[in-house]
């Protein structure tokens, strides 16, 4: 399973050397799974919903809501990994041993979404401060 980070995403957005790197490495990928996470759905669409509210004119809006519009058929070609219960419980255990980890926010609960996923049998795991996970009593 590879996620790509709202990070990779802006960079396929804009097209470039860089976006043109991406996408050959994730052409070249063998992995079957390739997708983003709900937290980036939200981030990008938070941004152009933010950027629409700070329009002052109806035709200053236009261009943003072509954003929002381009966002969604944009990610309608994605996998996107859930945000769920599971993904929940295991960023309040990554937040518990946040002074510990270099993670930020972003990271956490991408890390709680990724890790439950990447791993068969996710309630023999433990957290071990959210750098990776370790069968359960061998922290």
């Amino acid at each position: 399973m590879i996620l790509l980070d709202t990070d990779h995403i802006s960079v396929l957005q804009w097209e470039g050397e860089a976006a043109e790197r991406l996408r050959r490495r994730m052409a070249d990928s063998t992995d079957e799974w390739l997708g983003i996470t709900s937290i980036t759905l939200e981030e990008q669409t938070r941004a152009a919903i933010s950027r629409l509210g700070q329009s002052k004119t109806t035709h200053s809006q236009v261009k943003y809501y072509a954003l929002l519009y381009s966002l969604f058929r944009f990610f309608s070609d994605w996998r996107v990994a859930p945000f769920d219960e599971a993904a929940a419980t295991m960023f309040d255990e990554l937040r518990v041993c946040r002074p510990a980890c270099p993670l930020g926010w972003p990271e956490y609960t991408l890390e709680s979404t990724n890790l439950d996923m990447m791993l068969p049998f996710p309630n023999r795991w433990t957290i071990n401060c959210g750098k990776r996970r370790t069968p359960a009593g061998s922290a």
